[in-house]
């Protein structure tokens, strides 16, 4: 069995170890158009900072052989530095460049998880390693830096950036920071700390311009309707979002949308021999359409699915929620225990948060504390949020992955009508339109 896995992040290395595990014997080739093996992009933020030394960013590869038995696990190559220029479906083949040339490399199983492309647009990029190690050399103790864009990429970066002892400056187009993914009284708390951190926060802030002058970044800026403002930076890193690498599936004639590569829940593509995911793939959702999951936990789950369908081991990824944690500490930053408010240390958050026109929204609690935000769409949960020590969540992230949408809002202090509601059934997308049918049910 022969196997290609195109990429190198969460899903790349997932799916590869998902057939490393499997008792298939496997040939299996990864090409990557990065020169570095594997590594989690979410350790660069804690890299940059100086918490965590370069080589703690490379993801652990399994023994090369079972520690039960001793067999040989697949045979492994890397071709790195390589990109991926097209696929032949009919011979099933795709052509790669890199350092040795040009050269036709045969498959049986081909797994997409070439991940998504970020913008570029404002600043200094920060999406590869190779991006890392520009970023670490600009960083300065007591230099200014601004981040375009304040969502997870945004604020991880941030936060680095303050560790490290720069003036940081935040501007976020919407009006709050983590638009989507977090509750809007939370999104103000978190902006309360990360000013009290000692950093400047603009929402509503309208990119107009940045270009190098020299050694400094000139950011233009229309904040809250105003004029736009010109100021200058030590660095400026752009963290605006990314959008979903379809275009080599999209040249092979694979089905796509503006979310990804439509994928159904095995991970296939239109093309049943070749499967996608993480970033890239565009899988069916609790709200009825497909989409980008765009997180670590989901791309890791798609690329051991992607993994084992790759070589004859049925699997199937449930509907994704978007579901999320992270982690909000004050650790090591600037400030006193007494400037910064009670803190949360890990917060939870699923679906859509974002209410709608008739929907339900239930809050309690306050953002220092354990607080609990759902939205109610109908009879079933379309978004659901807390934040609270870790001991506080008792289980819900795992009852999360579990049940894709499951949920008993009687745990989480909502007695009544809605307290149980039983997790959507999602069916497979249609390839035409990358639509879902759902069906859910109120108990």
């Amino acid at each position: 069995m022969r196997v290609i896995i195109v990429g190198s992040g969460a899903a790349a290395a997932s799916a590869h170890d998902a057939i490393l595990s499997s008792e298939v014997r496997a040939t299996v080739t990864l090409i990557s158009r990065e020169s570095d093996e594997p590594y989690s992009k979410v350790a660069l933020p804690k890299y940059i900072s100086g918490q965590v030394d370069r080589a703690k960013a490379f993801l652990a590869r399994p023994a090369a052989t079972r520690p039960d038995t001793g067999d040989a696990r697949p045979e492994f190559t890397q071709l790195l530095g390589t990109t991926v220029v097209s696929i032949d479906r009919a011979a099933r083949t795709v052509l790669a460049t890199g350092p040795t040339g040009r050269a036709e490399v045969p498959y049986e199983a081909l797994i997409l998880a070439v991940g998504a492309t970020p913008s570029h647009r404002f600043g200094q990029p920060v999406w590869t390693l190779d991006d890392a190690d520009r970023v670490k050399a600009l960083v300065t103790e007591g230099k200014t830096a601004a981040v375009t864009g304040g969502g997870f990429l945004g604020l991880h970066m941030a936060t680095a950036l303050i560790r490290a002892g720069m003036k940081v400056t935040v501007f976020e187009r919407e009006r709050q920071i983590l638009p989507g993914r977090t509750p809007p009284r939370f999104a103000d708390f978190l902006e309360t700390c990360m000013r009290k951190w000692g950093a400047s926060v603009h929402t509503a802030a309208l990119i107009d311009s940045v270009r190098k002058a020299g050694d400094t970044w000139e950011v233009s800026v229309q904040v809250r309707g105003h004029a736009p403002e010109t100021t200058g930076f030590d660095l400026c890193l752009d963290c605006t979002g990314m959008s979903p690498d379809v275009a080599l599936a999209r040249d092979a004639g694979l089905r796509v949308c503006d979310r990804g590569i439509l994928v159904d829940t095995s991970q296939r593509t239109s093309d049943p021999s070749i499967l996608a995911a993480g970033d890239c793939a565009a899988v069916a959702h609790t709200s009825g359409e497909s989409r980008s999951a765009g997180l670590w936990h989901h791309a890791s789950v798609q690329g051991k699915v992607a993994g084992l369908v790759a070589v004859g081991v049925p699997a199937e990824t449930p509907p994704s929620t978007g579901w999320h944690t992270f982690a909000v500490s004050c650790e090591g930053m600037a400030g006193t225990a007494d400037s910064v408010p009670a803190m949360p240390r890990v917060a939870c958050s699923f679906g859509d948060l974002v209410p709608r026109e008739g929907d339900r929204v239930l809050e309690s609690g306050e953002p220092g504390g354990d607080y609990r935000y759902a939205v109610v769409r109908g009879h079933r949960v379309s978004g659901y949020f807390q934040a609270t020590e870790p001991s506080g969540l008792g289980g819900l992230i795992e009852r999360l992955g579990e049940t894709a949408a499951g949920l008993d809002l009687s745990v989480a202090g909502y007695p009544g009508p809605f307290s149980v509601i039983t997790a959507p059934q999602a069916l497979a997308p249609d390839p035409g339109t990358g639509k879902v049918m759902v069906k859910g049910r109120k108990e």
